[in-house]
C-alpha cells in the first residue's frame, strides 16, 4: 500500500513556486487530491477486508449524525463539502442498511429528524477504529508540529475558497 508523505517543506516549496508559476498551482492541488484519493482507497480496502458494510463517504455522514443532534441535511452537506443531493442519497443508503432512521419532525413536515440505530452505532464504531488505524498509517513519520502547520495551511486554503 502506498503511503504518501506530504511534508511541510514540500508544501512550502510548492507555495513559493506557485507565486511565480501558474502551472505549479495545478501540480500542488493534483498532489493533494492524489493523497486524499489514496487515503480514501486505503480506508475502503480496510473496511471491505474486515467486512464492514459502509463506504468512507457514508461513514463521514454517519459520523456527523452520531456527533450532532438535530442536524439538518444542509449542515451535513456543508460539513462534508458534498452537495445536498449526495447527502440525501447517502442518508437513504444508510437508512436502507438500517444504520439510521428518518422521522418527520412533528413541528414541520418538511424537516426530518435523523437518529442512529443500535446497529448503526456498532458499525460506526467498528469503522471509526479502522479509519483511525488507516489515518495513523497514512500520517506515519509526520511530526505533530508539521501536522499542525498542514492543518493551518489547509484551513487557509479552504477559507480563501469561500
Amino acid at each position: 500500500m502506498l503511503i504518501i508523505d506530504i511534508s511541510i517543506i514540500a508544501i512550502s516549496y510548492y507555495i513559493k513556486w506557485m507565486k511565480t508559476d501558474n502551472t505549479s498551482t495545478t501540480i500542488f492541488f493534483s498532489i493533494l487530491e492524489s493523497a486524499l484519493k489514496q487515503h480514501k482507497k486505503h480506508v475502503q480496502f480496510a473496511l471491505n477486508k474486515h467486512g464492514i458494510d459502509i463506504t468512507y463517504d457514508q461513514w463521514q455522514v454517519l459520523d456527523i449524525i452520531v456527533n450532532n443532534e438535530d442536524i439538518k441535511q444542509t449542515e451535513i452537506a456543508e460539513k462534508t463539502s458534498k452537495d445536498t443531493a449526495s447527502v440525501t442519497r447517502i442518508i437513504e443508503l444508510l437508512n436502507k442498511k438500517g444504520y439510521v432512521a428518518r422521522q418527520t419532525d412533528p413541528n414541520s413536515r418538511r424537516k426530518h429528524i435523523l437518529g442512529v440505530s443500535n446497529h448503526g452505532e456498532k458499525v460506526y464504531h467498528k469503522a471509526a477504529t479502522m479509519i483511525n488505524e488507516c489515518t495513523d498509517k497514512a500520517l506515519a513519520g509526520l511530526k505533530e508540529k508539521r501536522l499542525k502547520k498542514l492543518k493551518k495551511v489547509f484551513k487557509t486554503i479552504s477559507k480563501n475558497c469561500k
